[in-house]
């Protein structure tokens, strides 16, 4: 019984017998340890009887054991002697509804079955009656009940590590949006710096020519000063020609009119390639943060940001010079030769 020894079921015996011969125990205490005495016995010489883990669990067993040994430390009582009874009516009983039927037939479970002492507490004959039958029927319920908390426990879990990994995920992917952006921004910054690598070698080459052009503008005029009666166009004609003062003046200053165009042209390069290079240089400074600036236009006030947008994205105004065409220089020349008509000959 209960995996008891041999000498603590003599003890319990010897203990049970003492106080059931006891002229000073009182009669439903007496009753009782019969009761008790004859259902030990017969378990105890009888090894068929006898309850295992086939028909009561290893949680009751356990349990039903501690009391057990708890009462033997002590003097047995009357109230020890009820609490054996109801123990090990416990014990007989949830054995009988486990398969063991046969122990139905104990005295002290049919004590609680048929309800034979009034005074029995009625929380004790439920509890034989019926709460252990309903504790084995749901023992599988509270199983499946279990088994189910686990599951959901699990599914918890995994739902959790999931949008763990589905936040790590998105992570990544935008880290790698962020980062294939950012190297096609970089190609095209490499791609704006090329342009303005080869600008600024033509803004040099641009500026060489307007200064030649500027100092041979300025020279014309100087050089006539210095020789009144010449000129840099009639110097290069044959001294076999006779040419006249005012022919020589008009050749300087058509020399000087086409100068000065040249030098229009070459002024107007010069500022259109400085736009073209302010340009290029708003660009590749654009490709450093378009991505974190289109990321903010779409999540703030886009009315906010008109001005912004207006004044980054617009284009950059200049007030450059038209540019001078070839009607510019033909109509000077033009002019001067029609004077040189209009006056008389010498």
């Amino acid at each position: 019984m209960y995996n008891l020894s041999d000498a603590t079921i003599e003890s319990l015996i010897s203990k049970l017998t003492t106080i059931h011969n006891s002229s000073e125990t009182d009669e439903k205490t007496k009753f009782l340890s019969s009761q008790i005495l004859e259902a030990i016995k017969t378990e105890h010489n009888h090894p068929v009887m006898k309850v295992s883990e086939d028909f009561i669990s290893k949680e009751s067993i356990k349990d039903h054991q501690g009391k057990i040994l708890e009462i033997l430390q002590s003097d047995l009582q009357s109230e020890s002697v009820a609490n054996l009874h109801l123990i090990l009516a416990r014990t007989y009983r949830e054995a009988a509804l486990r398969g063991g039927h046969i122990f139905n037939n104990f005295k002290i479970v049919t004590y609680y079955l048929k309800h034979e002492d009034s005074d029995t507490e009625q929380e004790k004959v439920d509890e034989i009656r019926f709460e252990i039958a309903n504790k084995i029927i749901s023992e599988d319920n509270i199983e499946a009940i279990k088994t189910i908390n686990d599951h959901n426990k699990n599914i918890e879990s995994w739902s959790d590590r999931l949008a763990e990994w589905g936040k790590k995920a998105a992570e990544l992917e935008k880290s790698l949006r962020i980062s294939a952006s950012n190297a096609n921004f970089l190609i095209l910054s490499e791609s704006f710096s090329e342009m303005l690598k080869a600008k600024t070698t033509e803004k040099y080459y641009s500026f060489i020519s307007m200064i030649l052009l500027g100092a041979l503008a300025i020279s014309i005029p100087i050089w006539q000063l210095l020789h009144p009666n010449e000129s840099i166009a009639s110097a290069a004609v044959t001294n076999g020609f006779d040419i006249s003062l005012a022919t020589k003046i008009s050749m300087t200053i058509i020399l000087e009119a086409l100068t000065l165009y040249f030098f229009r042209i070459a002024l107007h390069q010069w500022n259109s390639i400085k736009s073209q290079i302010i340009q290029l240089e708003l660009r590749k400074s654009l490709c450093q943060f378009i991505i974190n600036y289109s990321e903010f236009a779409q999540s703030a006030n886009k009315d906010s940001l008109g001005k912004f947008e207006n004044l980054i994205f617009s284009e950059i105004t200049r007030d450059p010079t038209n540019t001078p065409n070839v009607f510019d220089a033909a109509e000077s020349i033009s002019k001067v030769i029609s004077n040189l008509k209009s006056q008389p000959s010498k």
